[in-house]
């Protein structure tokens, strides 16, 4: 069984909207190991969508501006201990 959740990457309540030179990951971690599942976003909206098994996940995120030549910043956990079940909306919100 998949189960999907989808939503919205927000930034202070909005869109979040990446440059084209920035690269967003967004990853679903299983709390008792195993493969990690990666969320599709979408550029234009800041919307996303992930197909993944039912379980216990960590939700942790990365957003990078290659134009700033700077190294990638760690990650930065979104959600922990995320019971996803069933299909659902989930809007996540980043902090910077």
């Amino acid at each position: 069984k998949i189960v999907i959740v989808k939503g919205n990457l927000q930034k202070k309540g909005q869109p979040l909207v990446p440059s084209t030179s920035t690269i967003v990951t967004l990853q679903f971690i299983p709390k008792d190991g195993g493969n990690t599942f990666s969320g599709k976003i979408k550029r234009d909206d800041g919307s996303y969508e992930a197909n993944l098994p039912p379980g216990v996940y960590n939700v942790i995120f990365i957003m990078h501006d290659t134009s700033l030549k700077l190294p990638i910043p760690k990650p930065k956990t979104l959600r922990t201990n995320f019971d996803i079940q069933t299909n659902q909306t989930l809007d996540l919100e980043i902090d910077s």
